[in-house]
């Protein structure tokens, strides 16, 4: 049932492209074929780890009877395995052998791939956007320079900014401050 839920969306796009050009590119194949092959291996991963549950019935629980069944795994476990999966994803390339897609690692030490990994067809560009950003270099963690700066480094700046200080309230409806000069010393991402 999974696999028709997670699948549809690769079917349906392949009638509908058969419907507006008998021609598919190859890239959509390409694509198609890949996502196919990380469908079932989410699929796999989740039957490999369910578990099995069972409850006793009788009088008193002396279990004269006893139901059982599957269980799905924790969220936090399938998290976990297809976290490890995605670091090490195989590169890969789709090649049409007795009428049938089928993937073959970018990597030629590696023998096959089939549905044992998790596979992709092109590098993914760098998604670390932070150049310019502030970060606390003492700090570890999503604030800390080296993880927010992506460890491309970052600079220090000084920076002069005029801020209100020194506000007093005056009886019935105003504050008065002062403007205060200050000068922060900044660390920003490269």
């Amino acid at each position: 049932m999974s696999k028709l839920f997670v699948d549809a969306q690769e079917f349906e796009r392949e009638r509908r492209n058969r419907v507006k050009r008998r021609r598919r590119k190859k890239r959509e194949i390409n694509e198609r074929t890949v996502n196919l092959s990380n469908n079932k291996f989410g699929r796999e991963v989740i039957l490999a780890n369910m578990g099995k549950r069972c409850r006793c019935h009788g009088i008193s629980n002396s279990c004269e009877a006893m139901t059982c069944w599957r269980t799905l795994p924790s969220f936090r476990k399938v998290g976990e395995i297809l976290k490890q999966s995605y670091d090490n994803a195989v590169q890969v390339h789709v090649v049409k052998k007795y009428g049938r897609y089928i993937l073959r690692p970018r990597n030629r030490e590696r023998h096959s791939v089939g549905h044992r990994f998790l596979s992709f067809l092109r590098m993914s560009s760098d998604f670390c956007a932070t150049t310019g950003r502030t970060c606390e270099p003492d700090k570890t963690g999503p604030n800390g320079c080296d993880e927010m700066c992506c460890e491309r480094g970052y600079v220090i700046k000084t920076r002069h900014v005029t801020t209100k200080c020194g506000c007093t309230f005056t009886w019935c409806c105003n504050v008065t401050c002062h403007a205060c000069n200050e000068t922060r010393i900044e660390h920003v991402c490269l």
